[in-house]
């Protein structure tokens, strides 16, 4: 009677896990978030060709003098200044800090997520816009070859009664030929005046921030009811392999 009754909650517990299998065959499986890759444009140059007038670009430097910043505002008679023009804000990196010639490498300035609300967005420096690299991290994500490279882009948009800023980065990967791994716009913020209501402040924004991960955190803002400006990014950790950056979780 016992061998009997074993026998059958065996057959049972089967017949349950076989059931379960089937059902989870047969649901859909969710698509890895696998962040796409896009080649950069980039030039070997001299020293004496970039640090020319030099004076006269915003620029920031890592610690260990590899990574430099450009806003590449200029247009003069300098090699830089010919191939990347007055807008295209650029990043110079080179081996070691004892090597004279540089890999200049264009940035991607990403749009907004919705054109339905802004139209596109202009990062040319003309009128009253200005642009400037304002931070430069570098992390070896994928523990090979030279670190990964985060850059940040600022552009401030002053008015006479307005002002707007808008904060990007660009995830560069270094070795062999240059990659974006990321160009996301990460904040926006329109502060206006009026006689009526003062000043008034309007914003998104998220942190991205590269440790042995890229952590990247939800959106606040006080855009409520809108759709948002910031370039669609799915919130939570990941890691860098087989040359993408790819969701690993929360």
């Amino acid at each position: 009677m016992n061998t009997e009754f074993a026998m059958a909650r065996r057959l049972l517990l089967l017949l349950i896990c076989f059931c379960v299998r089937s059902v989870q065959a047969q649901q859909p499986q969710k698509a890895a978030v696998v962040l796409p890759v896009q080649p950069l444009r980039f030039q070997r140059l001299t020293a004496r060709e970039i640090w020319a007038d030099a004076h006269e670009r915003n620029n920031v430097q890592t610690s260990d003098r590899r990574f430099v910043g450009f806003s590449g505002e200029r247009m003069d008679s300098t090699a830089f200044g010919k191939v990347y023009g007055r807008a295209t804000p650029v990043l110079l990196y080179r081996k070691t800090r004892a090597d004279s010639v540089w890999t200049a490498i264009n940035l991607v300035l990403p749009d907004y997520a919705s054109h339905e609300v802004r139209g596109p967005l202009q990062w040319e420096n003309e009128g009253y816009r200005k642009m400037d690299i304002f931070r430069i991290d570098t992390v070896n994500l994928d523990h090979r070859g030279e670190p990964e490279v985060l850059v940040g882009v600022v552009m401030d948009c002053c008015g006479n009664t307005s002002h707007t800023e808008h904060f990007a980065v660009n995830i560069i990967d270094v070795n062999g030929t240059p990659k974006s791994l990321l160009s996301a716009l990460i904040e926006t913020r329109d502060v206006g005046y009026s006689s009526d209501n003062g000043f008034t402040t309007q914003y998104e924004m998220r942190n991205i921030k590269m440790t042995s991960e890229l952590l990247v955190s939800r959106i606040k803002t006080n855009r409520y009811g809108q759709k948002s400006l910031l370039t669609l990014l799915k919130s939570g950790r990941y890691c860098y392999r087989d040359g993408h950056l790819v969701w690993v979780g929360k």
